[in-house]
C-alpha cells in the first residue's frame, strides 16, 4: 500500500484557546483517538460573535472562516489525507472553495459526520435564509465531493449514498460513537429492578415527552433544561461533566428517546431513524443496557450486540422490563461491558479509520498506543 500523511482538523475559539463545544465530547474524543493513532492536528480558528452580527457582518464572518480554513490547510501536499469532522464549527458559505482547494492540492478528504441538517426533519424549513443557503451550499457540496464519508450507521450510509449520488463503497459506517472515560470506575452496578436513566438535554423543546412519562417505572434524570419537579416517579440529579456522568448515574437502563410524544419518536424525534444519539454511547460506556425506539437506527446495533431492548412506545416500558428475566439481564450486562470497554478505548473510530484506509489504498500511521 501507498504511505500517506494523515491529518485531522481541530477547531478552536480564537480568544479562549479552548476547543469549540459543538458536539462537545464526541468531537473531542475523536480528536484524541485520531491523535493517538498517529495523525497530526491542523488547528482552525473559529471567528467569534458571528451570531450577533448584522448581514454584512455575517458575510465577513463567512469570509474570515474561509480564510482560516485556507491558512490551516496551506501546508498540505498531494497524497495527504485530511479528516474533517462535519459540520464544521468554522462553517462558511465558501466551504466549496475549500473543498476545491484541497482537491487541487491532491489531498484526500475524509468527512466524519456528526449531523446533517439536510436530513434532520424540519431544520431546513425552520432555519433562517442564510441557514438554508448554508445547508445547500456547504453541506451538500462537502458530502458530495469528499473522497470518503463516515456515516453513523448503515441506514445513514445508504441514505447519503442515494441522496448525493456517491459511488458505492465510498461511505463507511461508524457503528456507534466512542466515549472515552479516563480511569473509569463505576460507583454502583446496574440492576434489572433499577430506575430508567434519562440523560442529556431535558428542555421541553428537546424532550417534550418528559411531561408524559408512564406510571409504574421510576426515572432518574441527569442534564440541563429540566423544568419539572421531583415526584413519585421522577428524581432529578442535576448536570455533570461528560466524563463524570457515566460513573455516577444510577439505574438499570438508559433511555434513548426524542421528540414530544411518549408513544413514538415523531417530529424532530424522527431523526432517530438515521442518526446515532451520543447518549447511547454514554449509557453503554457507563455500564447501562439501553432502551430505545424500535424504529431508531441505533436499535439495530443494540439488538445485534444484545445490549438492551427496543420498544414501540414508552407505555410499553413496564411490561417490557418485566419480561426480562434475571438471566437475560445478567447476559445484557456482560454484553454491555464488552461494548462499553470498546467505547472507552476508541475501538469503533479505529475500526472505521481502518476501513477508510483500505478504501484509499493506504496504510494508517503508526498508533501511539501500539
Amino acid at each position: 500500500m501507498v504511505k500517506m500523511s494523515w491529518y485531522f482538523t481541530t477547531e478552536y475559539d480564537e480568544v479562549a484557546e479552548s476547543k469549540v463545544n459543538a458536539g462537545g465530547k464526541a468531537r473531542q474524543d475523536i480528536c484524541a483517538i485520531l491523535s493517538n493513532m498517529g495523525m497530526s492536528e491542523l488547528r482552525v480558528r473559529v471567528p467569534l460573535g458571528r451570531g450577533s452580527r448584522d448581514v454584512m457582518g455575517k458575510m465577513r464572518g463567512h469570509r474570515e472562516a474561509y480564510e482560516r480554513w485556507m491558512s490551516a490547510t496551506a501546508g498540505l501536499r498531494q497524497g495527504d489525507v485530511l479528516v474533517i469532522q462535519f459540520p464544521a464549527a468554522a462553517h462558511t458559505l465558501l466551504f466549496p472553495r475549500v473543498m476545491n482547494h484541497l482537491t487541487a492540492l491532491g489531498v484526500r478528504v475524509v468527512l466524519l459526520i456528526h449531523d446533517l441538517d439536510s436530513l434532520r426533519p424540519g431544520v431546513t424549513t425552520e432555519e433562517s435564509f442564510f441557514g438554508n443557503i448554508r445547508v445547500n451550499r456547504e453541506e451538500d457540496y462537502a458530502v458530495a465531493h469528499a473522497d470518503v464519508v463516515i456515516a453513523h450507521n448503515p441506514k445513514m450510509a445508504n441514505l447519503i449514498t442515494q441522496k448525493y449520488g456517491r459511488k458505492p463503497g465510498t461511505v463507511v459506517s461508524l457503528g456507534i460513537f466512542d466515549y472515552l472515560i479516563p480511569h473509569f470506575r463505576k460507583d454502583s452496578e446496574s440492576s434489572n429492578d433499577g430506575a430508567v436513566v434519562i440523560a442529556g438535554n431535558l428542555s421541553p423543546r428537546k424532550a417534550g415527552y418528559l411531561s408524559a412519562l408512564p406510571q409504574g417505572v421510576h426515572f432518574n434524570l441527569y442534564g440541563l433544561g429540566f423544568e419539572g419537579n421531583d415526584s413519585d416517579g421522577v428524581s432529578y440529579y442535576g448536570a455533570f461533566l461528560p466524563e463524570v456522568l457515566p460513573c455516577v448515574m444510577t439505574g438499570g437502563y438508559g433511555l434513548v428517546w426524542d421528540g414530544d410524544s411518549p408513544s413514538t419518536c415523531s417530529g424532530a424525534g424522527a431523526y432517530l431513524t438515521i442518526n446515532d444519539p451520543h447518549k447511547t454511547s454514554l449509557y453503554l460506556a457507563g455500564g447501562l443496557p439501553v432502551i430505545t425506539w424500535k424504529n431508531a437506527a441505533i436499535a439495530d446495533f443494540i439488538q445485534t450486540e444484545g445490549c438492551g431492548i427496543a420498544i414501540a412506545g414508552l407505555e410499553d416500558i413496564q411490561d417490557s422490563l418485566a419480561a426480562v428475566s434475571k438471566e437475560q439481564y445478567d447476559q445484557m450486562r456482560v454484553n454491555v461491558e464488552h461494548v462499553g470497554a470498546r467505547l472507552r478505548d476508541g475501538f469503533y473510530t479505529r475500526q472505521a479509520m481502518a476501513s477508510v484506509a483500505a478504501k484509499l489504498g493506504t496504510d494508517l500511521p503508526s498508533d501511539k498506543n501500539a
